[in-house]
């Protein structure tokens, strides 16, 4: 697997490290990079599992506010730090830095560990494993779970200098030593064999995602560029509890609810997930509103369908979006956190 993932980014397989989904590799990293004597620097609004992991390992954490547009400005995280974690693009706003802000934060910090979380890096962004030849302090950690459609294998990996990777495998093998099995590296190693496949699902993807954004414009959301399966975007004249109850309408009975708040983000954001031909619906959190996740499937018990009379009777403002997809079955998102950065 490791010497599979190395040829075909171009790097050796010393600088490769895998594991069962990313956020195990995220884990290992939190114990063999992040924890430092100094603070760990990462966004005031990004994937949860930062702060859980930081809470699980004792880490202290400097959460550094997105700017007023959602996005991260490199220049904040100027602040004194033990080591620095970022996704990129992050989640769940879908924003993107370029590769050229990956450069410009790892030359201000040359002596901190500094982590990029690419889950959704295929969708448009520039990935930082260009870098890895010029920063030894730079891992870059992905996953098979979003571009590659293969969340149920679980597999995740790590590229970065030898001696990072060392030092992941030293935590690892402190676990289990044997951590990826052999249908996971099967099934992942083919997916990486066949690039038509890959390039065809992710444009799928990719233009969804252009025509939600252009379809939630028309019906007067304000968007955020995303470059990640999934779009952000708010309604001024609608709040998150208003279209909370309208999902949840037209998901039916027994769609999951549940509450959570941020205060830092915006009133009404709501996040729209692509995987592949399906899509996931949920209002990020927000205080005082409810959070649904809805995510289409194949037909069957408990599924909705363009084709169905139900669709008349729906939200009017909902309903040009989802009239488009298949059908829309229930899952859950947990609550306060945004899950879908790992893999």
């Amino acid at each position: 697997m490791r010497r599979a993932l190395a040829s075909y980014h171009g790097v050796r397989p010393e600088q490769v490290f895998v594991g069962n989904g990313s956020d195990e590799v995220l884990a290992h990293a939190f114990v063999a990079l992040l924890n430092q004597n100094a603070p760990l620097l990462f966004p005031d609004i990004t994937y949860g599992f930062y702060p859980a992991y930081c809470r699980l390992f004792g880490i202290q954490a400097d959460r550094v506010p997105l700017d007023a547009s959602l996005h991260i400005c490199v220049a904040d995280y100027s602040r004194s730090g033990g080591a620095i974690i970022i996704a990129n693009p992050n989640a769940p706003t879908g924003i993107a830095l370029s590769r050229a802000e990956i450069a410009a934060l790892l030359d201000a910090h040359p002596e901190q560990p500094v982590v990029v979380d690419e889950a959704y890096v295929d969708f448009g962004a520039e990935t930082a494993i260009p870098l890895i030849s010029i920063y030894p302090n730079l891992l870059v950690v992905r996953t098979m779970s979003k571009s590659r459609a293969l969340a149920g294998l679980r597999v995740g990996y790590a590229i970065g200098d030898a001696g990072l990777i060392e030092a992941l495998i030293r935590v690892k093998n402190s676990f289990n030593s044997y951590p990826l099995g052999r249908p996971a590296q099967a099934g992942a190693i083919a997916a990486l064999e066949d690039e038509e496949h890959f390039r065809r699902n992710r444009s799928m993807v990719m233009k969804e995602r252009d025509r939600m954004t252009r379809e939630l414009s028309r019906l007067g959301f304000e968007v955020l560029p995303s470059k990640a399966n999934f779009v952000f975007a708010r309604h001024p004249a609608h709040g998150g509890a208003e279209l909370a109850a309208a999902l949840r309408e037209l998901a039916g009975a027994g769609s999951p609810v549940r509450q959570a708040s941020d205060s830092r983000l915006c009133p009404n954001y709501r996040r729209r997930e692509h995987r592949n031909g399906r899509i996931t619906r949920s209002p990020d959190p927000q205080p005082g509103t409810c959070t649904s996740k809805l995510i289409s499937s194949r037909p069957g018990p408990n599924t909705l369908s363009e084709s169905g009379p139900h669709l008349a009777r729906k939200s009017s403002i909902l309903q040009p979006v989802v009239a488009r997809t298949d059908e829309i079955a229930p899952d859950v998102l947990p609550s306060g956190s945004a899950r879908s950065a790992g893999g």
